[in-house]
C-alpha cells in the first residue's frame, strides 16, 4: 500500500480484495486488491507467501511504464537495484546501489538527530493501516469497502 499511496500521492478511498485462506492457519496466503484513489486512479495489487518470490512493481501509464524489479529487497541482488523506464520508443535503466536496511536506519537515525520527521511518517503508517483493514473487511465481506 504504501508505495500506491507514495508514488500516486493519493489516498484510497475504496478497496475490494479476495483471498486465499489457509484453512489451518487463517493465514492469508495470497492476496488480491482493487484500490480506487481520490485522485481518481485506480491501482492493483497483488501479495502471496504460496507463490515465486517477487519483489516488485510496474507503474503502467498511456504514455509507457516504469517498472523496478527489485523494489523491496534490492539486497538479493548484492544491494543493486534497478528502475527500468520504458515509453515513446525509449528505454532507460537506472542503476541504485545501497544496502536497504541500513540506509533506512541511518534515515531514521539522522531524523532523530536532525530532529526532522523520516520519509515515511507515523501519519502515513497510520493511513497504511486503515487501507489493510479495509482490505481485511473486503475479504470477509466479499464486496468493495470505503477506506475510513
Amino acid at each position: 500500500m504504501q508505495v500506491i499511496r507514495h508514488i500516486s500521492g493519493a489516498e484510497p478511498v475504496e478497496v475490494h480484495a479476495i483471498a486465499e485462506i489457509d484453512p489451518k492457519s487463517g493465514v492469508d496466503m495470497s492476496t488480491y486488491g482493487y484500490l480506487k484513489l481520490d485522485n481518481g486512479l485506480t491501482a492493483t495489487f497483488d501479495c502471496s507467501f504460496d507463490m515465486t518470490e517477487r519483489n516488485e512493481y510496474e507503474i503502467v501509464g498511456t504514455k509507457g511504464t516504469i517498472k523496478v524489479p527489485l523494489a523491496f529487497r534490492p539486497d538479493t541482488s548484492g544491494g543493486i537495484g534497478s528502475i527500468i523506464v520504458e515509453g515513446s520508443g525509449i528505454t532507460r535503466e537506472e542503476k541504485i546501489y545501497g544496502d536497504i536496511y541500513r540506509l533506512e536506519v541511518e534515515h531514521f537515525s539522522a531524523a532523530i538527530l536532525n530532529n526532522t520527521s523520516p520519509v515515511i511518517t507515523g501519519q502515513s503508517t497510520i493511513n497504511n493501516m486503515r487501507v489493510i483493514e479495509a482490505c481485511y473487511q473486503s475479504i470477509r465481506t466479499g464486496s468493495f469497502v470505503e477506506v475510513k
